[in-house]
């Protein structure tokens, strides 16, 4: 784990547009999986216009580590049913995703709902929204989010998983 840590702050070329990091539970990829087909996910999003190549503001980075951090430390609330998080850098900006189990109780997905505007309260993010696996946008009052119900996981510790894009370079095209 400190490995991976080491190489996610001190790496800035980690963090080039069009890149990808998960970090889930072992063995949970929620999407993919028959028991988390009743689950969800909530969508930080932040509009930016990356050039390729652009450094990424470390606000942004440290953003992610912290809902690490909050997350394996129990911050968040509920980290049963959180299957985990991941971070995804785009040319038209960036996104954070909570992944969840079970999205069929309103009171806990308010409750963790209100925990990551808290979280992001200092990256001036655009939105915060709940989706079900199913794609369907759910809507709180006043916010944009919804459910989730517990399930144990007798298994706390998670893995690494990273998926990098690279732009591919046009041929003949001047650097």
């Amino acid at each position: 784990m400190c490995g991976i840590w080491n190489i996610l702050v001190h790496t800035p070329d980690l963090w080039s547009t069009c890149c990808n990091l998960r970090i889930f539970k072992r063995q949970m990829i929620p999407a993919q999986l028959y028991q988390n087909k009743r689950g969800g996910k909530w969508i930080i999003k932040k509009t930016l216009l990356l050039k390729p190549d652009q450094e990424l503001e470390h606000k942004y980075v440290s953003s992610f580590l912290s809902l690490i951090i909050h997350m394996l430390l129990g911050q968040i609330g509920f980290e049963e049913l959180i299957c985990g998080t991941e971070f995804l850098v785009r040319p038209s900006g960036l996104k954070w995703t909570v992944w969840i189990e079970d999205s069929s109780n309103m009171d806990k997905i308010v409750l963790v709902n209100d925990r990551l505007k808290e979280l992001f309260e200092g990256t001036e993010v655009d939105k915060i929204e709940f989706y079900h696996h199913e794609g369907t946008l759910l809507t709180i009052p006043n916010f944009k989010q919804y459910q989730s119900k517990p399930k144990q996981s007798t298994d706390k510790s998670f893995y690494w998983f990273l998926r990098k894009k690279r732009q591919k370079k046009k041929k003949g095209h001047p650097d």
